[in-house]
């Protein structure tokens, strides 16, 4: 399974002046159980690492090389999850007011 980001976090329209950023971030968290609870995946990116040109572990698109992998075949099951998180944004500038977006697109993959 493997995420990419848009935007490479939340991002909003509009004029910026000084002092200000129109993007923020943002977590992202992957986590995969598989047939019997038995294996487990789990990992948290920074959404800017989750765009084409990043280096998050789970960055997609999903493939037989790329992407979060479960050990063993198996079919996900329930309690799987992507989690999306934002802590208090800690700054170094102030975030532009208005409506925040980002688009994410999740893959998966079959091993052979």
């Amino acid at each position: 399974m493997a995420v990419v980001s848009q935007n490479g976090g939340l991002l909003t329209g509009g004029v910026v002046p000084a002092g200000y950023i129109t993007k923020a971030p943002y977590n992202v968290t992957l986590h995969l159980i598989a047939d019997g609870g038995g294996t487990i995946a789990d990992a948290t990116c920074p959404v800017s690492t989750l765009t084409a040109s990043a280096g998050c572990s789970f960055v997609g698109p999903a493939s037989t090389s790329q992407g979060l992998r479960l050990a063993a075949a198996s079919n996900l099951q329930a309690g799987s999850y992507v989690r999306v998180a934002a802590p208090p944004y800690p700054g170094p500038s102030t975030l532009v007011q208005g409506t925040y977006s980002d688009r994410l697109t999740v893959t998966l993959s079959a091993a052979p």
